[in-house]
């Protein structure tokens, strides 16, 4: 690496192409001269321009792309862009870190290493939003995290996510959020996730599951259970909170299988509230719902499905704007693992009743008697469900937000 000196004088004609250079055409560019010290030169707005020359993110001096590999440092990629950064000056010391690991470690503000994606822990990030760390657990609302799929195969290919709100009254909020990083972030089952409707709480996100990979993930439950518990994490009574549920695409068998699975849903706008505890703008049904030239309520989806099944407004019972998964929005928030299964297993028994049904044309297939049959023929698997899905009978929509059972 050349030695470093502070030349220089305003040179006459550019020190690149030799052109006469004017007060107006005169940049400063660092270059070496001939006993390879670095020094100040001056060259013409051509030559400093293009691809001649390199300039730092921090202190703006130009550099000499000659000397680049030694004085300039690049970070990032096409995709999250390029960050160029000044050795000489050390702007590249506050730009830059590296994971305690390397003799060379300058971990200062940013909680990740630039090389390895790893925090001061040693663990790796999960997402592009910088949060996630001991100090700053709870992520961003719009980080997207790196996916990994839990269960699998056994004929059951259906994943499903779920985001639980949560609030926390007057107690903090900051040390659930770290217990559930150290707890499930760090095993790569879920993370916390911030929510703009939330007042002093977070949403917990998880990683994709199938229906038995959660049944048996006691982590995540005695994780949930403590949050309750030890935390004071409270769903249900706030009015505040919801419990929504992505199912995968994949997990469909065909175009019409999701539609089936959507309709079912939308036939039925009592028995989903009732069952989810919510009656919600933010989980609309009657848009479902509109009238012919005879006045006559007519049922329609199309807003929903689209010519691809993807579109529609988010704020839907289903929202259907997501690339890789449909939402189910119209759960009320719970801490209760009994009522998280019931939820999950609502959701994965659609699927499945829809996949069972999906050659029968007639309009028998969407009746609530025959899915409720159906269930009952599948309490085995759906235990929680089956057992929640009669106490919903005596419900009624206008009692569903004074419903108060402290979970």
């Amino acid at each position: 690496m050349p030695t470093a000196t502070t030349s220089s004088t305003p040179n006459e004609v550019c020190g690149k192409c030799g052109d006469e250079l004017g007060s107006g055409n005169r940049y400063k560019v660092r270059v070496e001269n001939d006993k390879a010290e670095l020094v100040l030169s001056w060259w013409c707005g051509n030559c400093t321009g293009g691809s001649q020359t390199a300039q730092c993110g921090n202190c703006s001096n130009r550099f000499d792309k000659a000397i680049s590999a030694n004085w300039i440092t690049k970070v990032g990629s096409r995709e999250y862009g390029w960050s160029t950064y000044c050795r000489y000056e050390d702007c590249w010391v506050g730009n830059i870190w590296y994971c305690v690991a390397d003799k060379t470690a300058n971990l200062t503000s940013n909680p990740f290493c630039t090389l390895c994606n790893k925090d001061k822990d040693g663990n790796g990030q999960r997402c592009r939003c910088g949060n996630g760390s001991e100090r700053d657990p709870v992520h961003q609302s719009s980080c997207q995290p790196v996916l990994v799929f839990h269960g699998g195969g056994e004929g059951d290919d259906v994943f499903m996510g779920y985001e639980m709100e949560v609030e926390f009254g007057r107690r903090s909020s900051h040390e659930a959020a770290q217990f559930v990083r150290e707890k499930l972030q760090l095993t790569e089952i879920a993370q916390c996730k911030g929510d703009g409707s939330l007042n002093n709480g977070f949403e917990v996100v998880t990683q994709p599951h199938t229906f038995g990979a959660y049944r048996h993930n006691t982590a995540l439950w005695d994780t949930t259970n403590s949050l309750r518990d030890d935390f004071g994490a409270r769903g249900w009574d706030p009015k505040t909170c919801g419990f929504h549920i992505h199912v995968g695409r994949d997990g469909f068998a065909n175009g019409t299988h999701l539609h089936k699975f959507i309709e079912f849903i939308y036939r039925h706008p009592e028995e989903m509230m009732k069952f989810g505890g919510r009656k919600s703008s933010y989980a609309k049904f009657e848009d479902a719902w509109g009238f012919d030239e005879y006045d006559r309520p007519i049922f329609n989806i199309d807003f929903e499905k689209g010519t691809d099944l993807n579109g529609g407004d988010k704020y839907t019972a289903v929202n259907t704007s997501k690339e890789f998964t449909v939402e189910l929005r119209f759960f009320r928030g719970t801490t209760k693992v009994d009522t998280i299964m019931a939820y999950l297993g609502m959701a994965h028994a659609i699927v499945e009743y829809t996949r069972d049904v999906l050659s029968d044309t007639t309009d028998e297939w969407y009746d609530w008697k025959a899915f409720d049959g159906w269930v009952t023929a599948h309490a085995s698997t759906y235990p929680e469900l089956a057992e929640r899905m009669p106490s919903i009978l005596g419900l009624s929509l206008e009692s569903l937000n004074s419903l108060t059972i402290d979970a």
